[in-house]
């Protein structure tokens, strides 16, 4: 009889966890990358770091939320700094998991 030592299954899960979240960033970040570089890059500068038309915050100094409130508002004609003519299109497309993996991408390249 071969006997197999304690497994931790406490650690093995923990691993599994830690895999699945790793993917998925990577994923994200990918995804993320993909859609800023043909929906926003041309505006928003590579890093998200250009005030677009001078009137906005800068996408690399926003938070997931501020993003998300930000979309919301000009969806619903609540949120203009001057330039929501040329935002709420974009606005209307983007959906929350890809407005999502853009801050997950700007997030990794503005560490």
């Amino acid at each position: 009889m071969v006997e197999v030592g304690s497994i931790d299954y406490n650690k093995i899960a923990k691993k599994i966890e830690d895999d699945k979240r790793k993917a998925k960033t990577t994923s994200y970040v990918d995804g993320g990358k993909i859609y800023y570089k043909k929906n926003c890059e041309y505006c928003h500068g590579a890093k998200g770091e250009i005030l677009s038309s001078g009137t906005s915050r800068a996408l690399s100094k926003m938070s997931f939320e501020e993003m998300q409130d930000a979309m919301s508002g000009y969806i619903n004609d609540e949120y203009d700094n001057g330039m929501a003519i040329l935002m709420k299109p974009y606005a209307d497309l983007v959906v929350k998991n890809d407005l999502e993996k853009i801050s997950v991408y700007l997030e990794s390249i503005n560490k």
